[in-house]
């Protein structure tokens, strides 16, 4: 049974999408969506799709834990202020742009880690200044803004100081229906998924030229960001989406208890 992928196509899961895009690996019934959604992903079979809407998912679709996006210490998301984080409050927050988990976690971090006070979240393009704040992600977080007098800082890293949990930005789903009616089937399908990963990792230096080249992004600033990145969904990273979740007032309790495994558990090594 052939099965249909759909990825959510950003920087975030470049490693594994851009082999797929770039021609590397057989692209046949694979969908490169960028910023998938929960009502894109029903086209598919098995999706790799930002982690709050995949959470809203969960009725018909288990957490596939082979595969994910997350990082610890070094993220895509960004928050742009016109003093020291801990000197700003009462500020509107523009997040333009930004995928629902990485909208999340800044509501989390800006809260509770830096103690800022929004005014406002607001979808409007917005320069930085002391009544104004930006949260980026995907390129555009990785990219420094021309101003010595504008900080920067990293919210999955700020996100994993608060919760010592990784910031998980992407989960993979697949129909519960299939893994009951056709495991061998999700099986092959997810192969396909490690094999552009494989890819991506052996081809990483063209990768990595190619997407700096690209998003106007120092080269040396994203092969930091895409060493930390971890593939797989961890027991601390599904603590940190039950986390995120509460927070986000979606429900929890069904989370650890939709997560799957297919094949072997990663090595330690």
């Amino acid at each position: 049974m052939t099965l249909r992928i759909a990825i959510d196509h950003r920087l975030e899961t470049a490693r594994l999408a851009y082999p797929f895009a770039a021609g590397w690996a057989d692209a046949t019934n694979v969908d490169l969506v960028e910023g998938m959604t929960s009502t894109r992903a029903s086209d598919a079979d098995i999706v790799l799709i930002d982690s709050l809407a995949g959470l809203t998912m969960l009725d018909g679709w288990a957490i596939v834990a082979d595969y994910a996006v997350a990082a610890r210490r070094a993220s895509m998301l960004t928050l742009a202020t016109h003093t020291r984080p801990d000197d700003v409050d009462n500020v509107s927050v523009s997040v333009t742009g930004v995928a629902l988990a990485g909208r999340a976690v800044a509501l989390a971090t800006l809260r509770t880690f830096y103690g800022i006070a929004v005014s406002e979240w607001t979808e409007e393009p917005a320069q930085v200044d002391d009544l104004h704040a930006i949260v980026s992600d995907g390129p555009t977080g990785l990219i420094a803004i021309d101003d010595d007098n504008i900080y920067q800082e990293d919210l999955g890293r700020a996100w994993f100081l608060m919760t010592n949990t990784p910031f998980v930005s992407h989960l993979c789903l697949a129909r519960r229906a299939l893994l009951t009616r056709d495991p061998a089937s999700v099986s092959a399908t997810l192969d396909r998924l490690g094999q552009a990963l494989e890819i991506g990792v052996e081809r990483g230096r063209e990768l990595r030229r190619n997407l700096s080249r690209d998003h106007g992004i120092d080269r040396d600033l994203l092969v930091e960001v895409l060493a930390d990145q971890e593939w797989t969904l961890s027991a601390e990273g599904v603590e940190g989406l039950t986390q995120l979740a509460r927070l986000s007032n979606l429900p929890s309790a069904d989370i650890a208890r939709s997560v799957v495994r297919v094949g072997p558990p990663p090595s330690d090594g």
